[in-house]
């Protein structure tokens, strides 16, 4: 910031740094060259040659108009003289409805010639009186040369119609809408003396989506797109008393909390018959003043309508306020907010309510075709992918959850034992709800977390998962990476108390592992690697970075105490894992191989290796189920042995082993061949050595 003080007692102005100055005539030609730019941008969209206007907003929306307004809505500015011009659009739309686009360009091209003269030395005021003058004269022109038109002259009043339509995209159904829209103002005009005023509030469009323009009618009355509430109402009223509530016919919820204790089945009787009686009174009310029809802007109970329809009153309820508001001009009803102020003088009245539809007969109604061709249907892999993987989570008893998309980063910070955050690697949000909410979200874990915390409160097992998107800025780049992921949660009891006695015990490390080896299973995933990972949030030790076909997918593992105390979690293993979807997708496949299930018996044998205890199963378990092919099906480590009568720096691991064929029940040799290519391969692999029973 700096700062300027002149003599004492003068004001002091505080300005932002590389704030400017800019006075006389450069002040008066940036202003005009300002607006010159807002008129250039749209002049080329006037008249029946003009062009579309694409419009990319922040968020990537695509807008197409050549509508003036729409044009200046949408765009972002920031120049005072250019923002007068985006101010007289809006004000000529408020006013006139139309010739947004016109007023701007024809502002422009004053602003333009008054750029020449002033260049000229000529006063601003002298230009501004000038064209206050031609104003005048033009205004007085136009009151000369123009022609009387009366309601009688529909001729001119659809030419009138037309022409504001031809350069919109209705203009080929331009005929027809024009005919719509001279019936529906002569409709609603009102004569005042020689001249006719209309009310365009009078008049109300309903639109409803899957007809063509064509299809479009005008209805002289209200219709109003909402259903009778009860089946056994009529569908039909003649001369009706139309009652206009804009009150609930229910019973109100109390302001305060409250308990009702109730220990006998009459007094729940009671309490029940108390309920109905309130609610008739209501009805009785409405019923006493003699409506036949009622609308109604908020709820009905179900006991208020089985009342209102043995009455035979025609009833509507949630009727939005402008539609009630058209329906008390209409029918000269008052609008009641209390039942008590309900009476007969507040009645409208109206020759015909009817519902069109269901008495008509939907099937009835004549269906259309969609007049473009359908575009190509193409199969969405993705979408497929992560509802395939829902599906194969909440089979394995997870919930699914849905998280904010905003967070704080000085909560993910908290995953990696920080106390600040970088603020390139967040998106920011311009105008957050709250600081909870400031940023966009990195990872999927924090939301995870809270929602466990949340649970636990009320369950003593929580099993969540969530896939959503993440938001990654990059550099260069004006929107960030935006990858989808999956996150898992477990903790709490492995087993539900019961009354056949649940298994104790905390869920952990292989309660996870066995849901995601599941899901590899199920998207026929194959080649998967678990290696040791000693990476944040997670416990060194407890956690694994999971590889398939050598490509990293993601990580799982028991979290860090630390990080568990700052989300304020329960003293218990905390187990989850982040995985990218687009990787898991990718290694997944819709087409896999088959393989026949034997009819011969399988053999089985336990082998014990020693090894250096730097050796790592996840490492053997490959190595020796490629060297026993084909007969090797399957190895399973069973036993980890390091203590008496072991070397130092040695351990003994256990490997069950099954040997099987296709084609022919095996024998000792074959197996003998099988064994003895193991026991030499891992040891000139991993120097092992087979453990002597």
């Amino acid at each position: 910031m700096s700062a300027q003080a002149t003599s004492a007692n003068m004001p002091v102005v505080l300005l932002k740094e590389g704030s400017s100055q800019t006075k006389g005539r450069e002040a008066q030609k940036n202003n005009i060259s300002a607006a010159k730019i807002i008129a250039e941008i749209l002049h080329t969209s006037l008249g029946p040659r003009g062009m579309d206007k694409m419009l990319v907003d922040s968020l990537g929306d695509v807008t197409i108009t050549n509508d003036g307004a729409t044009i200046l809505k949408e765009i972002d500015v920031q120049h005072p003289a250019a923002k007068m011009l985006v101010e007289i659009s809006k004000s000529t739309d408020n006013e006139v409805g139309d010739g947004t686009t016109s007023v701007v360009v024809l502002a422009g091209a004053l602003l333009e010639q008054a750029e020449s003269l002033i260049l000229q030395d000529v006063h601003p005021t002298i230009i501004v009186d000038g064209y206050k003058k031609a104003g005048n004269n033009a205004l007085q022109y136009i009151k000369e040369i123009a022609e009387k038109v009366t309601p009688d002259d529909k001729s001119a009043l659809l030419n009138i119609a037309k022409t504001s339509m031809q350069t919109k995209l209705v203009r080929r159904d331009s005929d027809k809408l024009a005919d719509i829209v001279v019936q529906s103002v002569l409709a609603a005009s009102v004569r005042d003396g020689e001249n006719y005023t209309v009310d365009v509030d009078d008049i109300k469009v309903e639109k409803k989506p899957g007809g063509s323009i064509s299809d479009s009618s005008i209805i002289q009355g209200i219709v109003l797109d909402k259903e009778v509430v009860h089946s056994g109402m009529p569908k039909k009223i003649t001369e009706s008393k139309i009652a206009l509530i804009n009150t609930a016919l229910e019973i109100e919820k109390t302001e305060i909390d409250a308990k009702i204790n109730i220990s006998t089945p009459d007094q729940m009787k009671s309490f029940l018959n108390e309920e109905n009686n309130m609610l008739k009174t209501m009805v009785d009310k409405v019923i006493g003043t003699g409506a036949t029809v009622v609308f109604c802007q908020k709820g009905i109970d179900d006991a208020a309508q089985h009342y209102l329809a043995k009455a035979g009153v025609l009833t509507v309820r949630r009727i939005k306020e402008s539609d009630l508001t058209k329906l008390a001009k209409a029918t000269s009803a008052r609008i009641v907010t209390n039942l008590d102020d309900l009476s007969e003088k507040d009645l409208g009245f109206a020759d015909l309510v009817e519902e069109i539809a269901r008495v008509y007969g939907y099937n009835r109604m004549p269906s259309t075709l969609i007049r473009d061709a359908l575009p190509p249907q193409r199969e969405n892999f993705q979408l497929q992918g992560v509802e395939a993987i829902r599906d194969i989570l909440v089979a394995s008893g997870m919930d699914e959850v849905i998280t904010y998309t905003m967070t704080n980063p000085l909560d993910e910070s908290n995953l990696l034992l920080q106390e600040g955050f970088d603020q390139k690697n967040y998106v920011p949000v311009k105008n957050p709800l709250s600081n909870e909410r400031s940023h966009l979200r990195r990872k999927l874990l924090p939301g995870a977390l809270h929602t466990a915390r949340q649970n636990l409160r009320f369950d003593d097992q929580v099993q969540i998962f969530e896939a959503g998107g993440v938001f990654i800025p990059q550099e260069n780049q004006v929107l960030p990476d935006e990858p989808m992921e999956l996150c898992l949660l477990m903790t709490g009891k492995r087993e539900m108390n019961s009354w056949h006695q649940a298994e104790e015990g905390d869920m952990d490390f292989f309660d996870l592992k066995g849901v995601i080896e599941n899901l590899f299973t199920s998207l026929h995933i194959q080649e998967v690697e678990w290696k040791k990972a000693r990476e944040l949030p997670y416990h060194p030790g407890r956690s694994s970075e999971i590889m398939v076909n050598g490509v990293s997918i993601g990580i799982m593992g028991e979290l860090h105490p630390d990080v568990r105390r700052l989300y304020e979690l329960p003293d218990r293993p905390v187990v989850c894992a982040e995985l990218q979807l687009s990787e898991l997708l990718n290694a997944s496949s819709s087409y896999y191989l088959m393989e026949e299930i034997s009819t011969y018996s399988p053999i089985f044998e336990d082998l014990a290796f020693i090894v250096d205890r730097s050796v790592e199963v996840e490492t053997l378990i490959p190595f020796i189920l490629k060297t026993g092919k084909p007969l090797l099906k399957r190895v399973q480590l069973f036993d980890v042995y390091q203590g008496k009568g072991m070397e130092v720096g040695k351990k003994s691991l256990g490997f069950s082993l099954t040997y099987q064929a296709s084609d022919r029940t095996l024998n000792d040799k074959d197996v003998e061949q099988v064994r003895n290519r193991i026991i030499k391969k891992v040891n000139q692999n991993f120097q092992a050595t087979l453990r002597e029973s």
